[in-house]
C-alpha cells in the first residue's frame, strides 16, 4: 500500500492532538525519580551549548554592582537579559551605567577534549540526545519566550516524542543498533515479530499486542504493560533469550 499526503496529515494530527493533551493534563503528574537526574544531565551539558552560541555580557549598574553571564537578550528600550546563577535577569536601560557584549570566553574551548569530557561525563552512561533536548526546550521555550513554565518546557520534547507512535502504522524494533523485529497495526492491535539480534528466526516468533495482552497461536495469553513489554516477552518465549528491563 502506497501511503498517501492525506495519510501523513492524519498521522501528524493525531500525534499533535496527543501530544498536546499529554502537555494539558501533566499539571497532575508528579516527576519521577529519573527525571531529576535527566534534568540535572540536560543542564550540565547547557554550558556546551551556551559556549558554542551565546555570546558573554559584562554588565555595571548604576548601583556599583557588576553582573555577568550569557547575553541572551534585549529590546529596543535598551534592556538587557543576562542568565545568572540565580536564572535569567532583565536589567532596564535606566539600571545601566555601561555594559559590554563580547564573544563567550570558552567559545575556542567547545572542541577540545578536557571541555567536552568534562561537561558531557554527566550521566554519560545514557544516550544524550534526550537530555540535550530537554534544556535547549527550556533554554527556546521557558527562558528566552516565556511560553512555559521550568517544568513543563524541559517536558516537551518527551511530549513530542509521545505523540509520533500515535501516526505510526508500522515500524522495526531495536535492540541496540540491531533489527530485532517488527510491528504493524492490524485494526486494534499491533501485530508484533521478534527474531535474533543475527536475523536468524525470522517469520518463526509473532504474536499479537492487543490492550495490555500479548496472544501467541497456542499458547495462554499474557499480560504485557506496552510494546516494548510485549516484544520481550515475545522473544524470551521464542528463544529463550532473556533481554534486560
Amino acid at each position: 500500500m502506497k501511503l498517501q499526503r492525506t495519510d501523513f496529515a492524519i498521522a501528524g494530527l493525531l500525534g499533535i492532538t496527543y501530544a498536546i493533551l499529554l502537555g494539558a493534563t501533566s499539571s497532575s503528574v508528579g516527576y519521577v525519580r529519573d527525571e531529576g537526574h535527566y534534568f540535572v544531565a540536560g543542564n550540565a551539558y547547557a554550558r556546551w551549548f551556551e559556549a558554542l552560541w551565546d555570546d558573554m555580557a559584562v554588565v555595571r549598574l548604576k548601583s556599583g554592582e557588576t553582573v555577568r553571564g550569557a547575553h541572551i537578550g534585549g529590546s529596543t528600550r535598551g534592556e538587557l537579559t543576562v542568565r545568572t546563577p540565580a536564572g535569567p535577569r532583565v536589567l532596564s536601560a535606566d539600571q545601566i551605567a555601561d555594559a559590554t557584549i563580547g564573544t563567550h570566553p570558552d567559545r575556542s574551548r567547545v572542541w577540545t577534549r578536557p571541555f567536552v569530557d568534562g561537561i558531557w561525563r554527566e550521566n554519560f552512561e545514557h544516550p544524550v540526545l534526550m537530555k540535550s533536548l530537554f534544556v535547549l526546550s527550556y533554554r527556546v521555550f521557558g527562558e528566552r519566550l516565556g511560553w512555559l513554565n521550568m517544568g513543563d518546557s524541559y517536558r516537551l520534547p518527551a511530549w513530542l516524542f509521545a505523540g509520533l507512535p500515535e501516526g505510526a502504522d508500522r515500524g522495526e524494533l531495536l535492540y541496540g543498533r540491531s533489527n530485532v523485529g517488527s510491528f504493524a497495526k492490524s485494526g486494534d492491535a499491533l501485530a508484533v515479530s521478534a527474531w535474533r539480534k543475527n536475523g536468524s528466526g525470522r517469520g518463526t516468533c509473532e504474536g499479537t499486542f492487543r490492550a495490555g495482552t500479548l496472544e501467541r497461536a497456542g499458547k495462554a495469553a499474557v499480560t504485557a504493560k506496552d510494546l516494548d513489554d510485549a516484544y520481550r516477552t515475545l522473544i524470551e518465549g521464542c528463544f529463550g533469550s532473556r533481554l534486560p528491563r
